[in-house]
């Protein structure tokens, strides 16, 4: 009999060992409470305010700052208002000087009364547009600038229109300008002694001429005075001039009037040398012909 089988067990009074092997967690899957590596949100008393009780609360927070905004740029408004009413008052502000410049036919007295400007004003009550404006209602200014010069002056510069030729409409005599534009009538307040314009009717588009042959006659390109014209018709064949003093009717054509006026100048020149241009009524150049007719 085995003496081994009939010995009792020894038992072992150590501790276990302790298994250290863990079960690795499947990837992809998230512990409970965790997301990606972020602490899970504290679980706490539910909140007594509900999202849309929010929501509402921030409305009325954005309404209440807007009207304040609002009244604060109303106030500042008002504010403002106030201080330039009260600068407008100011005597500090009081026109002393007014000054006229560029008027040749008008009087200063006259753009004054126009611009109903007149010292002890005061400056920034003066509305420039509307002194503008007014001014621009008179036929014979072009243009006009009004600035305030602080603190107690008003300055008014104007361009006058400049009449070229008085031109018949109907029973009236007018003022026209270069380009045969009417100024206004003529009358014995602004008289100025000027040639007659005359237009044939099929003749308008020659009106262009006009501007290029008064530059001629102020850079006396022409051999006779300006104020020797005693009328200008421009017709279907070119431009007539008539001199009063020496009684010539000059002709020239449409097509080349820069140099038609030179060969006029050369005839000119050549009569008066002869002593022969008192002799003359007529010449005539139309482009590279020219015609004197003697007097009869």
């Amino acid at each position: 009999m085995n003496q081994t089988a009939n010995r009792p067990t020894r038992l072992s009074l150590a501790k276990p060992r302790e298994n250290k092997w863990k079960r690795k967690k499947p990837e992809g899957m998230r512990e409970p409470g965790r997301e990606m590596g972020r602490e899970a949100p504290r679980l706490g008393p539910p909140s007594s305010r509900s999202p849309m009780a929010g929501s509402v609360l921030s409305l009325a927070g954005s309404l209440a700052y807007g009207v304040l905004a609002l009244a604060l740029l109303c106030g500042l408004g008002v504010g403002l208002f106030e201080s330039y009413t009260w600068l407008t008052e100011l005597p500090f502000f009081a026109l002393k000087t007014i000054s006229v410049q560029g008027n040749v036919r008008l009087s200063e007295e006259e753009v004054l009364t126009l611009a109903e400007v007149q010292p002890g004003m005061n400056s920034l009550a003066v509305n420039i547009r509307e002194v503008e404006e007014k001014l621009l209602t008179n036929p014979w200014i072009e243009s006009v600038s009004v600035a305030r010069q602080f603190p107690d002056t008003l300055a008014l510069e104007v361009r006058e229109k400049n009449p070229s030729f008085w031109m018949q409409s109907g029973e009236r005599l007018y003022y026209v300008d270069a380009a045969g534009r009417a100024i206004a009538p003529v009358d014995t307040n602004r008289f100025a002694s000027l040639p007659l314009l005359a237009v044939d009717q099929g003749a308008m588009e020659d009106l262009r001429l006009l501007p290029d042959l008064l530059a001629m006659l102020d850079k006396k390109t022409m051999p006779f005075a300006t104020g020797q014209l005693a009328w200008v018709r421009l017709s279907s064949v070119g431009v007539e001039m008539f001199l009063d003093g020496p009684g010539l009717l000059l002709r020239l054509g449409s097509t080349d009037l820069k140099g038609e006026v030179s060969r006029l100048e050369r005839v000119w020149r050549d009569l008066k040398e002869r002593g022969e241009l008192t002799r003359v009524s007529i010449v005539t150049v139309l482009g590279t012909r020219i015609w004197v007719t003697r007097r009869t």
